[in-house]
């Protein structure tokens, strides 16, 4: 919501599936977001199939104060792979930077993961709105090379 409304809402509520869209302009051209915020739970995995067969880039969130939050972004990397092939856009970030004393995710984690993957990282907080645009503009970059 941070993002597409400009509002942050301190309780998060998971749902099925959330769709929003954004219009702003980039690096001098018109750019248009269709962000699809999907559950990754195994009951909803053919829907999900359906979204990712038809994204031509991904963000994917992390809490930085979880690590089963970061350790699960292996598994969605693969399965978007497995449909898209090994050329697709992917920006991540790590969430939740503004709770410093709660982060159990490490800077030298991050970068490594990064690193691995070929693609940008951004150290984020929604609340403080802290690279949330940056993000989303970089995605728009690797998705237009």
């Amino acid at each position: 919501m941070q993002f597409t409304e400009g509002v942050f809402i301190d309780s998060y509520d998971p749902t099925i599936e959330d769709g929003y869209r954004k219009q702003f302009k980039i690096d001098g051209q018109n750019a248009c977001f269709d962000i699809h915020d999907i559950s990754h739970q195994e009951e909803f995995e053919m829907m999900n199939r359906v979204y990712n067969a038809k994204s031509v880039g991904f963000l994917f969130v992390f809490s930085l104060c979880s690590r089963p939050s970061f350790e699960s972004l292996n598994v969605r990397r693969d399965e978007i792979l497995k449909i898209k092939g090994s050329a697709v856009p992917i920006v991540v970030c790590g969430n939740k930077r503004d709770l410093e004393s709660e982060r159990v995710i490490g800077i030298e984690e991050t970068q490594f993961l990064s690193s691995s993957w070929g693609c940008p990282y951004f150290d984020c907080s929604a609340k403080e709105k802290i690279n949330v645009e940056e993000a989303f503009f970089e995605l728009v970059r690797e998705v237009n090379r």
